[in-house]
């Protein structure tokens, strides 16, 4: 009689340990259909481009492709990026090596985009900050390519200016070259005043291209 009993109280031992185990498979199952995605969906916004690691970020009614990187003036802080358009599949043309500048910078504006609000106006401020903060060229002043800028109480700025950095934005063909004649001065070709692929492209390629300057 008592064997008997142990033999019905091992088979309801057994019979429960199944059931724990089976409750664990269908926990296991259940989270994994939702984990796995979610971690395989989390992998694809990070990448690396140019040297710098990438993140991809939802906000409300765009995205944003963020990049942290060491400043490229060295002095071993970090500087922060948002783009609006992926790195990746910029393709705007550029001509030129993107790693020369100087301590001071300009921007000069033709007067159509000297006239721009709306996404143009904004990439302004972000390369703005670039260039004084990421590159380390320090303080940004204003000009004009117009060369009758004095007739308005402005300042004229072009390749010619050679003792600081300048950054040349008029409309054109989008396109971003560096001065044949002055390495320091690059100009940046946007169609309108909606077009920031430049701007974003030159941001892109000037990180490029230190990084290939430190690993020589």
């Amino acid at each position: 009689m008592v064997e008997s009993k142990k033999k019905i109280k091992k088979k309801e031992l057994t019979k429960e340990n199944r059931q724990l185990l089976w409750f664990f498979v269908v926990v296991i199952v259940f989270f994994s259909a939702f984990l796995i995605p979610y971690f395989y969906n989390e992998s694809t916004k990070k990448f690396e481009v140019v040297g710098a690691d990438w993140v991809i970020e939802e906000y409300d009614g765009f995205t944003a492709y963020h990049a942290k990187f060491p400043a490229l003036s060295g002095e071993g802080i970090n500087y922060n990026i948002w783009l609006r358009n992926d790195p990746r599949t910029n393709e705007v043309q550029t001509n030129g090596t993107f790693n020369s500048f100087k301590y001071g910078g300009v921007f000069s504006f033709d007067e159509v985009i000297g006239g721009c609000r709306g996404d143009v106006a904004r990439v302004v401020a972000d390369l703005s900050g670039f260039i004084e903060r990421g590159v380390g060229v320090g303080p940004i002043n204003v000009a004009t390519t117009n060369p009758e800028a004095y007739k308005q109480n402005k300042t004229y700025a072009d390749c010619n200016t050679l003792d600081r950095t300048v950054i040349i934005l008029k409309i054109g063909e989008t396109f971003v070259v560096q001065s044949s004649e002055n390495s320091f001065c690059y100009t940046i070709n946007i169609k309108d005043c909606e077009d920031i692929l430049g701007m974003e492209k030159f941001m892109i390629k000037t990180i490029e291209d230190f990084g290939d300057l430190e690993n020589k």
